[in-house]
């Protein structure tokens, strides 16, 4: 048997850290998101603030919650992704909007976009 325990130096501070973000971003209480993934508050601090590794089928759980990237937290230094975390985050949220909801994200977007070409977008 091959040891392949070097291939991955996988630092679970680094992805502990991205799921309290994500948490916090949330305004949930690790109580909340604790209870949505089926594990103790306890076990979710001990993941977020410690690096302990979470079970993979715990962290299949939060990264699906909270939208993360598999890639991106595993493999930091690759290749970005076509979709980050935060445009995966922000699609999550635009799933639950109306097209009306939409229509006024995309004119704001654009509106911005504007700005930004014509050197205002520190002014908006």
């Amino acid at each position: 048997m091959t040891n392949t325990s070097h291939c991955l130096n996988l630092d679970f501070r680094a992805i502990g850290e991205a799921i309290k973000n994500a948490r916090k971003e949330r305004k949930w209480s690790r109580v909340q998101a604790s209870v949505k993934v089926g594990i103790s508050a306890g076990y979710l601090s001990a993941i977020e603030n410690r690096g302990k590794k979470p079970g993979f089928d715990v962290f299949v759980s939060l990264l699906s919650l909270f939208s993360l990237s598999a890639d991106e937290l595993l493999f930091p230094e690759s290749l970005t992704p076509t979709k980050s975390s935060a445009r995966r985050q922000i699609d999550a949220v635009m799933d639950t909007m109306s097209d009306k909801e939409l229509l006024v994200i995309k004119t704001m977007l654009v509106a911005y976009q504007t700005c930004a070409a014509l050197g205002l977008d520190g002014d908006v």
